[in-house]
């Protein structure tokens, strides 16, 4: 779903969370901050989105480090594909 928005540009700030103890997998909730990204990209878009990608990054436990970087690579990977 990260990934997903990035491509779609869409960011958002307060990132809010439900995450799977066991699985890690994640649901976002609360999307009212949520916004899409001018094309191009204005310098307040880049802050929105280095904001939203250091919230998504501080919510992963340590313990799930090297699996979420291992899938964030394939997400992004298939994303670059999709175009």
């Amino acid at each position: 779903t990260f990934v997903d928005m990035l491509a779609a540009n869409v960011v958002t700030t307060d990132v809010q969370t439900l995450m799977g103890k066991e699985s890690g997998s994640v649901l976002f909730i609360d999307m009212t901050e949520a916004q899409i990204m001018s094309n191009p990209a204005s310098f307040l878009d880049l802050a929105l989105a280095s904001s939203f990608c250091t919230e998504i990054i501080s919510l992963i436990p340590e313990s799930l480090a090297e699996t979420a970087s291992n899938t964030f690579l394939d997400e992004l990977l298939a994303a670059h594909s999709r175009g």
